[in-house]
């Protein structure tokens, strides 16, 4: 028995396929999450049928492998962080996912998070606000953990640059989204 390719894609709807890429790539896009590769994803089968698996492994991401040096070395004399290491930040972001065939160095998220939006565009707009505002409404709850789960002041604002570089490069994808429509 053939298998229909437009409805299913490994046991999982079309749609439910593509809406789950479209809120990994909408997280890892405003985390800045560049380790986002084929085993860093996977589907779940049981009982019920299958499904996407919760997104795992997004230690890549929010400038967590900057050691204390590195944190220090990210703030400008009045402790902001500066404007070169945020420039540097919106730079970077490359990430394994491609939406065509591989290629031999990481691809810019910024493409996967196009492509994304223009296959699913109300999935993949609805998807990065969504997780934007939940991201943003965590980070701001950061005073009230414990040690060892609170940051530090100086990550915290790190933290906070970051996602407002991720706030930034949502804004723009949704923006080219609309145009394109």
């Amino acid at each position: 028995m053939r298998r229909d390719r437009s409805t299913q894609l490994y046991g999982i709807s079309r749609k439910c396929f593509l809406d789950f890429w479209a809120q990994a790539f909408a997280l890892d896009y405003l985390i800045s999450n560049t380790d986002r590769h084929a085993e860093n994803w996977g589907i779940i089968e049981g009982r019920s049928g299958a499904r996407m698996a919760p997104l795992y492994d997004n230690v890549s991401s929010l400038g967590c492998g900057l050691d204390q040096t590195g944190l220090d070395k990210a703030f400008d004399q009045n402790q902001g962080v500066s404007a070169a290491h945020i420039e540097r930040q919106r730079k970077n972001g490359c990430h394994h996912i491609r939406a065509r065939e591989p290629a031999k160095k990481g691809h810019l998220s910024r493409k996967s998070a196009r492509s994304s939006s223009r296959s699913t565009p109300r999935a993949g707009a609805g998807s990065m606000k969504q997780l934007m505002r939940i991201l943003m409404d965590l980070i701001g709850k950061q005073s009230e953990f414990d040690d060892p789960y609170r940051l530090s002041a100086k990550r915290q604002k790190h933290v906070n640059a970051m996602l407002r570089i991720g706030q930034e490069r949502i804004r723009n994808v949704i923006a080219r989204s609309k145009s394109n429509d």
